[in-house]
């Protein structure tokens, strides 16, 4: 099974909407922060698999907010088990 964010990202790159992953490791699991990590963070490292981020900002217009919907849509017809955090 594909993780969901491979999943959920196929709409859209399929509708040029960007959908973008900003942090592929956990922020403990970085090399800059990895000295100071004392523990596991099992949380944060499961989310760091699964959290893509969208294209929604203040200067979105209608057009793109709508693509940025239909995209969001096919991805819950396709099955993918979409969690807004």
């Amino acid at each position: 099974e594909e993780p969901v964010r491979v999943v959920i990202r196929v709409p859209f790159a399929k509708s040029g909407v960007g959908a973008a992953v900003y942090y592929p490791k956990a922020l403990h699991q970085q090399p800059a922060l990895a000295q100071y990590a004392t523990k596991r963070y099992p949380n944060s490292e499961r989310l760091a698999t699964e959290v893509i981020s969208l294209p929604l900002f203040p200067e979105l217009t209608g057009k793109e907010f709508d693509a940025v919907i239909k995209a969001f849509g096919e991805a819950v017809k396709r099955g993918v088990d979409v969690r807004v955090l």
